[in-house]
């Protein structure tokens, strides 16, 4: 299983014979991943999902062709202590598709974690969600796209985007890396979302210690509120609306 952590970022053709496969004969619109498994997106001249694994017949690959969903899991329950069962973090799934850029929707629960970095990816939409340190990094660009994370999730996404919104909560953390023509920010419970690129306006809305770190991103305008030791930090090129509360910090720096 040690050779399996390269497969990741290695090309398909060289990788380890799969342990698994299972053939979809659809190409996925919605993409759920659950208990620790490691899951890449790459593309290929078909619809399947290869899976590296200790024990492949424990992982579950729920489809269903109507909807376009598909579902990996494994068949014991979850797992809740990582350093204690780390046996079960060794799965590696790599979902081959013809199209990438048709998934609209992906959510990574449980420690689970998907990566798409194929060049040229544009969606129509995304909705992205990630709790209880799930992981979802993407690099495309979307003209709609929502983004969730909760419970110490991490998610990242750099390109270009149209109508941006992304929330973070008890202490989960977001990285957006891109322009967007408007971006709506909301940070809770010592969350954090990092920003950087351009934005014709940007809404902010930071509570309970939460961090928002836009100093990197340059909003045209700004509408921002902070309360209860939220902090708030962002470049501005024109006006901008701020209100505090509690604690509250913002602090609005000019381009240079």
């Amino acid at each position: 299983m040690a050779a399996l952590a390269m497969l990741l970022s290695t090309q398909l053709t060289v990788a380890e014979t799969p342990d698994k496969i299972v053939s979809l004969g659809f190409s996925p619109l919605e993409i759920e991943i659950e208990d620790g498994i490691i899951a890449r997106v790459a593309r290929g001249d078909d619809e399947r999902v290869e899976i590296y694994c200790d024990e492949p017949g424990e992982i579950i690959c729920k489809k269903d062709s109507r909807s376009g969903s598909l579902e990996l899991k494994r068949k014991s329950r979850k797992i809740t202590n990582f350093f204690q069962d780390l046996r079960k973090l060794k799965c590696i799934a790599i979902i081959v598709t013809k199209d990438p850029s048709a998934i609209r929707e992906i959510s990574c629960d449980s420690g689970a974690s998907i990566k798409m970095d194929d060049k040229g990816l544009r969606f129509s939409s995304l909705s992205l969600s990630a709790d209880s340190g799930g992981e979802i990094r993407i690099k495309g660009d979307c003209p709609v796209i929502d983004i969730e994370a909760d419970s110490g999730a991490r998610i990242s996404v750099s390109g270009v985007f149209g109508h941006l919104v992304a929330s973070a909560d008890s202490g989960a953390g977001v990285t957006i890396r891109g322009d967007m023509k408007r971006g709506s920010f909301s940070v809770d419970s010592g969350a954090r979302i990092s920003a950087k690129g351009r934005a014709s306006f940007a809404e902010v809305e930071c509570d309970s210690a939460g961090v928002f770190d836009g100093k990197g991103l340059i909003a045209d305008e700004a509408d921002l509120e902070a309360d209860s030791g939220g902090v708030i930090r962002i470049t501005c090129r024109g006006e901008y609306r701020s209100e505090k509360d509690s604690g509250g910090v913002i602090e609005v720096s000019r381009p240079k």
